[in-house]
């Protein structure tokens, strides 16, 4: 992946950095001290004339020179509040209004106050056409910042028209050509700019930046190299030429002026951020993080930052993290080419295809030359399974690009999972062609093929592999693969113990052995084989957490934890032990020891935010609701614009019923990303549950204008409705989102609620035709049977069981429900149905009740005593079952214990379905 980066600023003004300064008690004048900071403002070296000044207003607070000649430094340093602070007080000290007021326009600017420049600064009636014409182009500046074009170039043309030498005005028409794609047009503002005085160094920036759109990046950096001769601090041109030499694999020259800006501003966001470029660069991406989170405390908007956060959190695989922060950096650059290149990839990588298809539009015009864009493009339409349409983008890029071997197998591997194999064999033989001494398209063609069980092809593949990688054993278990998907283990085993004639050593041909020795029921050889592993390397991760996955499916709970502390003990920083071994714990119940252990997670891993993750999920499950919380702060605090880790803060509070401060919570993530799907729907959910159901439509109907193509807006509105007794409304919500997917849950929420609303004809007639046009629907025609079992439509519901029963003759649910319906209708059947579901699932109180029940009506009350009393054991709790309970008691001449079991019934459920003939039987004995 390529370097992130600012975009090149043509079309933006670069965000204020704060920089630091230092006092001096040399014993000069205070005028000595200005004539000082000037010599080194000419000089380039902006640092040493901030320090004199400072050491000048020591002298003399009130020095209105100083101050204005520091405000002036600061707008060279940008450093937008300084400068404001400074020249706003050299106006009190009688600076000429005239004079600060343009100034103030740039601190503005710089501050992103753009709104004030266009309050505040204004040209009066006694302003000079020079000033004026100042005025005119910073109001311009601001009027392209709050995103209105027109008004902003008209402003600048009408400030050349005053007066034509100011430089900044034709930075702004610049700015208006680039944004109308007018490249040419752009190059000659700036060439005139290039004629004027004043602002060389300004210009040539605009210049490099000019060249880096042009992709040039050698004369970008020429550029740059005469600005830093003439101004040696210009953090700027430093940050950009570290940009491009990082890019083009300059380490060395880049490391030289990270150096720079951090001996100019050590331990400053700017210094963070140069260090953070070199980092990402070196495929360091923890430490890129680390950097990152140092800018963001001073700098929490800095938009570099933003970016190559979103870049870093991407290479982590922390996708939802890094679509939060490449969200908000185009918001501020919308269509910027690298950062839409990554949330495209991001959002693939999350399966949503269909949002990475949408982010890429602006990139994927009829002309596009953007190779990148439309392999994405291609890879997103792969993962919609749509092939034809991804065949076409990659056949844009390619004509681009035809050397391009990575492209080749993309397009391979696409006609081979659509089954084109004409056109995927080629393509990937090509690209195997192109590269002769790398394996990749082999390998991917193999995996591919093993993954559509094509063996016989997959083995084929192999051999042209293997007289590529002569003697390498990962060839020999991708061919102990292909053997064992065949089904032919014996060759499997061969194939893996040819891999280990090659390196004895070679884990993944181990493992694979392993999983032959389990599946043939050996495991202990199995075990043997990892044992050995760790004999030669006595503390081999992956052998040790197999073993400990061993134990568990052996259901020896006591080795697979011993195995679990020896990996956390040999690996003290290694997360994956850990989290097995708090998940163990927690599932046996053993909270103590989990929280202990993420406990010393947290210490050995003071600054992973999965293992503070991993601390608060042991909290929450052993009750230390309170600590729990605390962790959850503490994480999002930590990554206070990450969705997800404000998403497990809300969560946790939710848990403990804070739905207020869950409610801050979550409209705090989507602030930070409006159309967070996963907030959107927890917020309609807490606003349901608290009775703001108004509140929840609302936000129902803005996830349904951020995704219009998305089914969840119209499903949580169907929700809302329901809620608010509005079940026609509700029903609506789900036929508009079966208009969009047609899903068989969905299906079942729009039948539900077209009931509810009385459109019983309509909603029989519906689900009739969904089931005629797909008999094999479990889900839909299992909603069906119990639908009509609910409302008593006792033959139907028996015909829909059978139709089950027909397809999945050993479903336990389908056979219980089916006997009960059979008892209802006196069906000699339903004694056998109901062994039959019994047999299939004892345990179940459901069918120890339904079976007993048929039994105390055929008279064999001993037994069914027995299975109803087995039934309220597994569930004490369920009113009917101790009715029965009863019924059983006294048919069994137990009157008293079934006298006490009424009593205690009707005073704890006294509405239950069976309560009046619970009344009836009482008052009989």
């Amino acid at each position: 992946m390529e370097t992130a980066s600012q975009p090149a600023s043509v079309l933006a003004l670069s965000v204020p950095v704060a920089l630091s300064g230092c006092d001096s008690t040399a014993n000069l004048t205070e005028q000595e001290h200005i004539q000082r900071a000037k010599d080194f403002e000419d000089n380039g070296k902006l640092q040493g004339s901030i320090v004199e000044l400072k050491n000048a207003l020591q002298k003399n607070p009130d020095s209105a020179g100083a101050r204005l000649l520091l405000g002036q430094i600061y707008l060279k340093t940008r450093q937008g509040a300084e400068a404001e602070k400074e020249l706003n007080r050299a106006q009190q000290l009688g600076t000429n209004r005239e004079v600060v007021q343009p100034l103030v326009g740039e601190a503005l600017l710089l501050m992103g106050e753009y709104q004030r420049v266009i309050d505040e600064i204004q040209p009066g009636d006694q302003t000079s056409p020079t000033n004026r014409a100042r005025i005119l182009q910073l109001r311009g500046h601001a009027l392209l910042k709050l995103g209105k074009l027109k008004e902003g170039c008209d402003m600048f043309q009408q400030s050349r028209a005053v007066d034509a030498r100011i430089p900044q005005t034709y930075w702004g028409l610049a700015q208006c050509a680039v944004a109308k794609r007018e490249m040419k047009q752009a190059r000659a503002w700036l060439d005139e700019a290039i004629k004027l005085p004043a602002e060389q160094a300004g210009t040539r920036m605009f210049i490099g930046d000019w060249e880096q759109l042009n992709n040039n990046p050698q004369a970008a950096l020429a550029a740059y190299g005469e600005v830093l001769k003439a101004e040696p601090d210009n953090l700027e041109a430093l940050q950009n030429r570290i940009t491009l030499n990082l890019k083009a694999g300059q380490v060395e020259a880049a490391r030289v002026d990270i150096e720079q800006v951090e001996k100019l501003m050590p331990k400053t966001a700017p210094a963070y951020y140069v260090r953070a470029l070199l980092l990402f660069q070196q495929k360091n991406f923890p430490a890129t993080q680390s950097a990152l989170q140092e800018v963001f405390k001073t700098m929490p908007r800095h938009l570099p930052s933003t970016l190559l956060a979103g870049a870093t959190a991407f290479e982590l695989g922390s996708y939802e993290q890094a679509e939060s922060y490449l969200q908000r950096y185009l918001a501020r650059y919308p269509g910027q080419d690298y950062a839409t290149r990554i949330l495209a990839a991001t959002q693939i990588k999350q399966n949503q295809a269909d949002k990475a298809l949408e982010t890429l539009a602006p990139l994927l015009t009829p002309d596009s030359q953007d190779v990148q864009a439309l392999t994405l493009a291609g890879e997103a339409s792969r993962a919609k399974q749509d092939s034809a349409r991804a065949a076409e983008w990659f056949a844009r890029a390619a004509a681009i690009d035809p050397n391009n071997a990575a492209l080749r197998t993309r397009m391979g591997i696409n006609h081979l999972s659509a089954g084109d194999f004409p056109h995927g064999l080629p393509e990937l033989q090509a690209a195997a062609a192109m590269t002769p001494k790398q394996h990749e398209a082999d390998n991917l063609l193999v995996l591919a093929y093993l993954e559509q069980q094509q063996f016989d092809k997959a083995l084929s593949t192999i051999e042209s592999m293997e007289r590529k990688l002569p003697g390498n054993p990962a060839v020999s278990v991708l061919r102990g693969q292909a053997f064992t998907g065949k089904n032919d283990l014996v060759r499997a085993r061969t194939s893996f113990e040819a891999a280990l004639a090659t390196d004895r050593d070679f884990y993944p041909a181990i493992a694979s052995l392993a999983q032959l020795d389990l599946y043939e029921k050996r495991p202990d050889a199995a075990r043997k084989r990892f044992e050995g592993v760790l004999s030669k390397h006595e503390n081999h991760l992956q052998a040790m957490l197999a073993l400990a996955q061993l134990e568990t499916l052996q259901q020896n709970s006591p080795a697979a934890l011993n195995w679990l502390k020896k990996a956390a003990a040999a690996h003290p920083k290694a997360l994956e032990p850990r989290q097995r071994l708090v998940s163990l714990y927690i599932g046996n119940q053993e909270y103590p020891k989990a929280l202990a252990i993420a406990n010393e997670t947290l210490q050995a891993l003071p600054d992973s935010l999965v293992a503070l993750d991993l601390l608060g999920t042991a909290q929450l499950a052993a009750g230390q609701k309170g600590n729990a919380l605390a962790s959850a702060m503490r994480l999002a605090e930590k990554m206070p614009q990450a969705v997800a880790a404000q998403m497990k803060l809300a969560q946790t509070q939710l848990s403990l019923g804070k739905r207020d401060a869950a409610r801050i919570t979550l409209n705090k993530v989507l602030t930070i990303q409006p159309d967070f799907q996963p907030a959107q729907e927890t917020l309609v959910d807490l606003e349901i549950r608290s009775g703001r159901t108004g509140e929840a439509l609302r936000v129902a109907r803005q996830m349904q204008l951020a995704h219009p193509k998305s089914v969840a807006g119209f499903l949580m509105e169907g929700k809302a409705q329901l809620a608010a007794k509005q079940p026609a409304a509700a029903a609506q919500a789900f036929m508009q989102a079966l208009t969009i997917e047609r899903k068989n849950t969905t299906f079942i929420q729009w039948h539900q609620a077209a009931f509810l609303a009385g459109n019983v004809s309509q909603a029989d007639n519906q689900i009739t035709q969904w089931l005629k046009a797909q008999p094999a629907d479990f889900p839909v025609r299992a909603y069906l049977a119990q639908h009509y079992m609910n409302s008593e439509r006792t033959p139907e519901a028996i015909g829909q069981y059978e139709v089950i029963l027909q397809q999945m003759p050993n479903n336990a649910l389908a056979l219980n429900n089916l006997a009960a319906l059979y008892q209802q209708q006196k069906d000699p059947r339903a004694r056998a149905t109901a062994e039959k579901a019994y047999k299939l699932s004892p345990k179940d109180a459901a069918t120890q009740d339904t079976l007993g029940w048929i039994l105390l009506e055929q008279g064999q009350s001993a037994r069914g005593l027995q299975l109803i009393q087995n039934a309220v054991s597994v569930q004490p709790n369920i009113p009917t079952l101790r009715y029965h309970l009863a019924v059983a008691l006294a048919q069994t001449g137990s009157k008293t214990q079934a006298r006490a079991e009424l009593e205690k019934l009707l005073a704890k459920s006294p509405a239950f379905p069976e309560a009046a003939a619970a009344k009836i039987l009482l008052n009989s004995l």
